[in-house]
């Protein structure tokens, strides 16, 4: 990370494998702009929501911004991020693998479980601040006062569906149903997700599949 001397410094909340697996995303960290004082907590080998309660628990500072190690970004997207007088907002960010939608809701709700995914397309005409139903944990920068008003954990396991982990979700639809917060998604700043493949060989010539 690069320090500067612009802004109000917080916390980047890391959640990571043991592995240190990606090159790219290891570059984009090395060259992110960040405000002077920013801490940075690299959180490995536990659940998500696990990793993300642990981050925000031993926050500093205005702010917690959310990266994974299977992200690249621009250098300064952070610093983007943080011009916004706004408590929750994150760029565009794809999924890892076909269709490839955008981890962005029209539409999240819980009874019945509901959710419709903006496309690439849907973006073709908009620009700057969107507001939206629900976004990516990856990429998404929250205010200081968010985490006062909401009781720990804030992070929760198994809230949709019994037999998965969709606390990303769960949370996103608590801040705008349950404490009617307002989410933004700036949507002329992007993440990219990288994704793995499988080099092999077929018919005496290097073929590449996704894993």
């Amino acid at each position: 990370m690069r320090l500067i001397q612009e802004g109000s410094p917080g916390t980047i909340v890391l959640v990571t494998s043991d592995l240190g697996r990606y090159g790219a995303f290891e570059q984009s960290l090395e060259n992110l702009l960040v405000p002077n004082g920013t801490k940075l907590l690299r959180i490995r080998g536990m659940s998500s929501a696990k990793s993300q309660n642990i981050g925000v628990h031993n926050r500093v500072g205005e702010w917690v911004w959310f990266i994974d190690d299977d992200h690249t970004f621009a250098p300064d997207i952070l610093m983007r991020l943080l011009k916004h007088n706004v408590d929750v907002v994150a760029p565009l960010v794809p999924m890892r693998f076909p269709p490839y939608s955008l981890v962005l809701y029209r539409q999240l709700e819980m009874a019945p479980f509901i959710e419709d995914y903006y496309k690439i397309e849907d973006l073709a005409d908009i620009t700057g601040l969107m507001k939206v139903d629900g976004l990516p944990k990856a990429g998404c920068l929250i205010r200081e006062n968010v985490w006062k008003d909401i009781p720990e954990p804030w992070f929760k396991i198994g809230k949709i569906h019994v037999d998965d982990i969709e606390d990303d979700k769960y949370f996103m639809w608590e801040l705008r149903v349950g404490y009617k917060y307002d989410l933004w998604c700036d949507t002329d700043q992007t993440m990219g997700h990288i994704s793995t493949f499988a080099v092999g060989i077929k018919d005496r010539k290097i073929s590449i599949t996704v894993a």
